[in-house]
This record gives structure tokens, C-alpha cells and sequence, in this order.
């Protein structure tokens, strides 16, 4: 988690080892408490994702 580019409100990022930016959150949230909740539920569905047969992804 990190201040948003305009220096107002926080946003959640994820990079792979390599530095290349993966995934993050669409919004800034004004408070780290909610961005954090933000950040879970996004792990959470991920997760969830792992199980997902081609169907949803495509082959």
C-alpha cells in the first residue's frame, strides 16, 4: 500500500519479483484501513480463481 500519485488517499499495487506491476486498485481510498479491505478481498478472489476451470478463462 502506498499514497496514490497525487498524493492524496491510498491505492494497493502488486508486482511480480521482477518489478513488472501486476495488478492494483482502481480507485484511492481516503483511509489505509479501507484500501487494506480492498487489498484482501482482491487476495481473497484470487484464491477463488486458482479453482476456476477454462470456462472462465478461455483455452
Amino acid at each position: 500500500m502506498q499514497h496514490g500519485s497525487d498524493g492524496g488517499g491510498w491505492v494497493w499495487v502488486v508486482w511480480d519479483d521482477s518489478g513488472r506491476h501486476l495488478a492494483g486498485s482502481a480507485r484511492t481510498y481516503e483511509r489505509h484501513a479501507t484500501c487494506r479491505a480492498s487489498y484482501d478481498r482482491f487476495r481473497a478472489t484470487i484464491a477463488e480463481l486458482v479453482y476456476a476451470g477454462p470456462e472462465l478463462w478461455g483455452e
